[in-house]
């Protein structure tokens, strides 16, 4: 009789659990459910995927010793997806922290226009640190904005080397349609000039592509996906950078143009022409009133 006591008290015990476990369960399933439903489905509706670029390095120029002419150095750009945000309040607070003018900013935007709303377009090339962390202390008022970090060129010569190797910039519509930039889009930088121009298809790079969830203020919450960028070909060239300096003191105060050759070979060793411009200047980009006084400068420094 107490033995039979016994199983009918294990009995109950384990019913007893099971009642327990499923109460647990559908208290649990309610709490999720209903409870913190709202903020699941709001959580899950305003996080969301974007997919991000990450340019590739171009290639690296070289003289003929292996000195370094043109590399590249981090800089950070400021972008701006323009879906489900009100576009002109944004671009106030960024003009705002970064001391920039509104209106150009509101051109830049204007000017990127063909470019899809879901698209980050760059909304300031190579800002300082200080606007940066003006920026990133303020994501939670910029919805669409974030910083994001890219190699740009750096001459490190300047102007003694400008008609040499050219300088970038942005793609033009009329470019997009030539059969050379086929594979290029808007917001693409390339060669416009110089050796920049003549080897681009060397130098230029394979883009990477991120794949990263961000929440409704356009943040970034993690990384899903990443292909990383393939660098441009490195180049090395006949020149000599001690001669080219030397040259390009030789014309100092003077228009005019040298070329110094190997007679033996053939081999281009210095090629200065002056006056001159600094392509770093054209990294950035030159708003409308500074390329023309480059342009309609009477000296003509960007004719070599």
């Amino acid at each position: 009789m107490a033995s039979k006591y016994v199983v009918l008290r294990n009995v109950y015990f384990i019913i007893g659990c099971c009642v327990a476990a499923i109460f647990l369960y559908i208290g649990k399933l309610y709490y999720y459910q209903v409870v913190k439903g709202e903020q699941f489905r709001e959580q899950s509706e305003n996080n969301r995927t974007r997919l991000e670029e990450i340019p590739s390095p171009r290639g690296i120029i070289y003289d003929r010793y292996g000195r370094v002419l043109v590399d590249n150095r981090p800089a950070f750009h400021i972008y701006l997806v323009r879906e489900d945000i009100n576009v002109p309040v944004i671009v106030k607070r960024v003009a705002h922290l970064c001391s920039v003018n509104f209106e150009d900013l509101m051109e830049e935007v204007k000017r990127q226009s063909n470019i899809p709303r879901c698209n980050p377009v760059r909304l300031i090339t190579d800002v300082d640190r200080d606007c940066v962390a003006k920026v990133e202390a303020h994501l939670h008022q910029l919805p669409g904005v974030f910083v994001s970090v890219e190699p740009v060129r750096f001459y490190r010569f300047g102007k003694i080397l400008a008609h040499t190797l050219g300088y970038l910039g942005e793609i033009t519509e009329d470019e997009l349609k030539r059969p050379e930039y086929r594979e290029y889009k808007r917001g693409s930088w390339i060669g416009k000039t110089g050796l920049e121009k003549v080897l681009e298809q060397e130098l230029k790079g394979v883009d990477g592509i991120r794949v990263v969830e961000v929440d409704a203020l356009g943040r970034r919450l993690r990384t899903l996906e990443e292909k990383a960028p393939i660098p441009g070909r490195a180049v090395w060239l006949t020149l000599d950078v001690e001669l080219q300096r030397v040259a390009a003191e030789a014309l100092q105060g003077v228009e005019g143009a040298i070329v110094a050759m190997d007679v033996k070979t053939g081999a281009i060793r210095a090629l200065v022409s002056n006056p001159s411009y600094d392509p770093n200047a054209f990294i950035k980009g030159l708003s409308a009133k500074e390329w023309n006084e480059l342009n309609k400068n009477p000296d003509h420094p960007l004719v070599n």
